[in-house]
């Protein structure tokens, strides 16, 4: 009897999952069905600040974190729930989204750790592409912050 070995690059990958941190529950809950939404996505949980977000992490790890550079906690405090979830759990891969290209928060947030940075006014679709480049490993700024180091 002969037995089918499976290549791992022909296995259906299982969906992607995601914890999104943002200032408001609205939001968040907003961003993580609109990237569920087309499937291949599952969110792990929708946090405000950076404690419940620590939390959700703890108790269902994600793929990767997308985290608001600005939190319920106060303003910027993305920042901080990147370096500690970095210092806590180092292989946290996690794209920080900006509300505008800002040159200063495009480096603080590689600084603290972020391997993807996106900003809001890029659409659903790229961000979705976003967030599976940096799962595998890459870097990634969007356009509109390449545009503006470069211009």
């Amino acid at each position: 009897m002969s037995e089918m070995i499976v290549p791992f690059e022909s296995q259906a990958p299982g969906p992607l999952s995601v914890l999104v941190a943002d200032q408001s529950l609205m939001d968040g809950q907003l961003l993580g069905g609109s990237l569920a939404g087309k499937g291949g996505f599952k969110i792990t949980g929708t946090a405000v600040d950076v404690e419940q977000a620590l939390k959700m992490f703890s108790f269902e790890p994600a793929d990767v974190v997308l985290i608001a550079v600005n939190l319920k906690d106060s303003p910027l405090s993305g920042f901080s729930l990147l370096r500690e979830l970095r210092a806590a759990h180092p292989g946290t891969r996690a794209v920080v989204l900006l509300d505008s290209v800002d040159d200063d928060l495009v480096v603080k947030a590689f600084r603290a750790g972020a391997r993807g940075i996106f900003c809001r006014s890029g659409s659903v679709k790229m961000l979705r592409k976003c967030l599976i480049a940096v799962h595998h490993g890459q870097v990634w700024a969007n356009a509109r912050s390449e545009e503006r180091r470069v211009g």
